[in-house]
């Protein structure tokens, strides 16, 4: 009865995205500085008992689907000891042209094509250059 009650729409809603797979490449994310066992302290936060550098990492991604007007990219930390996860950061409005993300950007660089939102005791918007 569990199974059923809970499983029965997510496999549905599979079920009916399934025959559509095969009409686009899926979507790829590339992080080139992630080491196998995870990042290095060059992209860990200087604070809360870490000493990292606190740099963001490059991001890449490829087979963008052809219809997307825009992208977003999200990072979250559902281990974080909030007993929820913590959302470390979000970008939005990426255009799809743009095929990554460059490392360290974010912060001080500019621009009038994406945000960048880091929470911090709230948000606040910074805007951000896509290569």
């Amino acid at each position: 009865m569990f199974i059923a009650k809970h499983f029965k729409p997510l496999l549905l809603s599979l079920a009916m995205l399934a025959p559509f797979d095969c009409l686009a490449d899926q979507l790829k994310l590339i992080i080139p500085e992630l080491a196998k066992d995870g990042f290095t302290s060059k992209f860990i936060a200087n604070q809360f008992g870490c000493t990292g550098d606190n740099i963001s990492p490059q991001i890449e991604w490829q087979n963008v689907p052809t219809n997307a007007k825009s992208l977003v990219l999200t990072m979250y930390d559902p281990d974080a000891p909030t007993g929820s996860g913590w959302w470390h950061w979000q970008v939005v409005n990426i255009p799809v042209q743009s095929q990554l993300i460059a490392q360290s950007v974010g912060y001080d660089s500019g621009s009038r094509f994406a945000y960048y939102f880091k929470k911090r005791f709230g948000i606040s918007p910074k805007m951000l250059r896509s290569a």
